[in-house]
């Protein structure tokens, strides 16, 4: 009976464990972060990733990631896209790349986009 209730608490520890959201290093960084003197577009894309991105994940995670580049930043929202919970519509792919790509330039002091997807 003891044995019993010990595998029971056992698998009922390892359950909860994988249930728990994974957690990254990025996830200890900023949940939000000053865009006031950030261009207008950039700051109507701050709401959009505000309001979709910490839908799935800390907003921390986005903002700390180690991605800087626009083809980097394209390719990982386009995959998050993907994801059912995300709300990202193919018309915000380009608009948050350019924002995070844009952020990592000014907070990360990594390299900008030179041409803004969106601008296009």
């Amino acid at each position: 009976m003891l044995k019993s209730l010990l595998c029971l608490t056992l698998l009922a520890g390892f359950a909860a464990a994988a249930d728990a959201p994974k957690e990254f290093p990025a996830d200890k960084g900023p949940d939000k972060i000053d865009v006031s003197k950030y261009p207008e577009a950039q700051k109507k894309a701050y709401k959009i990733i505000e309001g979709k991105c910490s839908k799935c994940h800390t907003f921390a995670r986005v903002v700390g990631s180690e991605f800087s580049t626009r083809d980097e930043w394209s390719k990982y929202v386009k995959k998050m896209s993907q994801k059912k919970r995300s709300g990202i519509r193919e018309g915000d792919i380009a608009m948050i790349a350019d924002f995070l790509t844009y952020d990592s330039g000014v907070r990360k002091g990594k390299p900008k986009a030179t041409k803004p997807e969106a601008a296009k």
